[in-house]
């Protein structure tokens, strides 16, 4: 038996002696998991209490854990991998490009992008900048508009687009 699995065994067996009696709530078995630990990456099971990993290992150790109420998952050599929550949001978006950005969104040519920048920095002259949102990256030869292009409409204040 290889020493990491053999640490992993101790561990599994350590974290079914410390205060998990009762069980897991979830194990999912039969999986391809990728652990994210350089030393043992990958493991075919895992088992979950109060919405948090309790042990990870062969699917037979896990089961171990299995009670009444376990909810078993058999996931069939799918991947599973470490759960993302990304808290990246746009809570002001639509909102915010109304009232202080000139929404490009929808224009594909460079022309209407830099027709519809000129026009809102005419409306807008009390602006130190000129901010633009929802740029389509296509409609510029390199993916941006060059600084010539920007400087030949707006020549009076810098400009800003996302």
């Amino acid at each position: 038996m290889k020493m990491t699995s053999l640490l992993t065994l101790v561990y599994s067996k350590f974290l079914l002696s410390c205060s998990q009696g009762s069980g897991a709530d979830i194990i999912i078995i039969n999986g391809n998991i990728h652990t994210m630990n350089e030393n043992e990456d990958s493991a075919q099971a895992l088992a979950i209490k109060n919405g948090k990993i309790i042990a990870i290992g062969q699917n037979q150790e896990i089961l171990a854990l299995n009670t009444d109420q376990t909810r078993v998952y058999d996931v069939t050599g799918k991947l599973v991998l470490p759960g993302f929550i990304d808290a990246h949001i746009h809570p002001p978006g639509k909102r915010r490009s109304r009232f202080f950005e000139c929404g490009l969104t929808g224009l594909k040519s460079e022309r209407s992008i830099l027709d519809s920048l000129k026009k809102y920095a005419n409306m807008h002259p009390e602006n130190k900048w000129i901010r633009g949102e929802n740029l389509w990256l296509a409609a510029f030869t390199n993916g941006n508009p060059l600084k010539t292009a920007l400087d030949s409409i707006i020549p009076d204040r810098p400009v800003y687009i996302s």
